[in-house]
C-alpha cells in the first residue's frame, strides 16, 4: 500500500496558524512556549554547543530555533529549509 501526504493541506494549516497567533509558538502549532523549549532542549542534546556544527531545520517556522541555538553555541551553521507562502527573514545564517 501506498501512502502520500497531501502537503498542500499541511501548508494551509500552518499558514492559518501563522496568520491567526503571528510568529509564535502558538503559530507554528506548539502548545505552549515551555513546549516548545523543551523539544528544542532535547534537540541540543545531540549537538556538542562548545564546538562548532551545522544543522538543517526543515520546516522551521518562525526560525525559534535559530534563536535557541544562537545563545547556546559557539559557533553554529543553520540552513532552513520552508515552504509556507508567509515571509520569513532568516534563511540561511553561520552565527560566530
Amino acid at each position: 500500500m501506498e501512502y502520500k501526504i497531501n502537503l498542500d493541506s499541511v501548508k494551509e494549516y500552518y499558514e492559518k496558524r501563522i496568520v491567526e497567533y503571528g510568529y509564535s509558538p502558538l503559530g507554528v502549532d506548539w502548545n505552549s512556549s515551555l513546549s516548545q523549549t523543551n523539544r528544542f532542549d532535547q534537540i541540543i542534546k545531540v549537538c556538542n554547543p562548545d564546538t562548532p556544527f551545522s544543522i538543517i531545520d526543515y520546516g522551521c517556522g518562525y526560525g525559534a530555533l535559530a534563536d535557541y541555538l544562537k545563545k547556546r553555541s559557539k559557533e553554529l551553521d543553520y540552513i532552513t529549509l520552508q515552504n509556507l507562502n508567509v515571509p520569513f527573514t532568516i534563511t540561511q545564517s553561520t552565527f560566530r
